[in-house]
């Protein structure tokens, strides 16, 4: 079975993460919560992160409620609209459709990376002193 038909994943982008820093640490605990058999993975990607929970749980969920709960977790918006017309086109196999490779509007050629959700730096609303 492909890791596609067993993933559940959430896209993170730099607009989300300008907005809520812990986004990405909250996608991976929800996903983790929902999912505890399953393993859960984040990539640092060139616009922002990729929270993935791969399981065979998963698996047995009909493709229209991961819409559902990638659409709670707070998924990239424009992402989760394809994909619903995705499904009433019936093209349910371009659903949950993930890039490790992409170009960048400047040329470079960025691919994704695995990345520790807990050692992301997070922005801080104290002012800075100094001693």
């Amino acid at each position: 079975m492909s890791e596609r038909s067993r993933r559940l994943s959430v896209d993170i982008d730099r607009p989300t993460l300008k907005e809520n820093r812990v986004a990405v640490l909250a996608a991976f605990f929800r996903l983790k919560a929902f999912f505890p058999r399953s393993e859960i993975i984040v990539d640092r990607t060139g616009h922002g992160f990729h929270v993935k929970a791969i399981g065979q749980e998963i698996a047995s969920l009909p493709i229209e409620k991961r819409v559902q709960i990638r659409e709670a977790l707070c998924d990239d918006p424009l992402r989760i609209e394809y994909d619903k017309k995705k499904l009433q086109w019936g093209l349910p196999q371009y659903v949950e459709t993930l890039f490790t490779i992409k170009k960048g509007p400047d040329g470079k050629i960025r691919i994704v990376e695995e990345t520790n959700p807990l050692m992301l730096p997070s922005a801080s609303r104290l002012p800075a002193t100094k001693r």
